[in-house]
């Protein structure tokens, strides 16, 4: 193996391991917090919900889904890096700070209207 493909090699599983280790529990921890405030804001009378379906399933179905959103992230998870091994690089980078931007700024919201109770 040549000295440019080793270093190819460690990069690659450099930032593969920073996509299991750091990337997918954030995701997984924000979607979390997404349901919880989203379930208990609903409840609350504090927040309305702006997707039907997500209303009836916060109604009356609370644990469907937060599993449901789990496995959401789980397919994201599992997705992204099929793109790396595909040789699609720049669309795995872009596609992950896309889904992270989306969660972040769902989680700035929450936080916003968290503080003003």
């Amino acid at each position: 193996m040549s000295i440019e493909k080793k270093k190819a090699h460690g990069l690659n599983t450099y930032v593969l391991s920073l996509y299991w280790r750091l990337f997918l529990p954030i995701l997984l921890g924000m979607n979390m917090f997404d349901w919880g405030a989203t379930t208990w804001g609903i409840n609350k009378g504090y927040i309305e919900e702006a997707n039907p379906l997500t209303v009836i399933m916060v109604e009356e179905h609370p644990f469907v889904a937060l599993l449901l959103k789990v496995l959401f992230s789980f397919a994201l998870g599992l997705l992204l890096p099929r793109l790396w091994y595909k040789e699609q690089k720049q669309w795995f980078m872009v596609l992950s700070m896309i889904v992270l931007g989306v969660y972040l700024l769902i989680t700035v919201l929450h936080l916003y209207w968290l503080t003003l109770l």
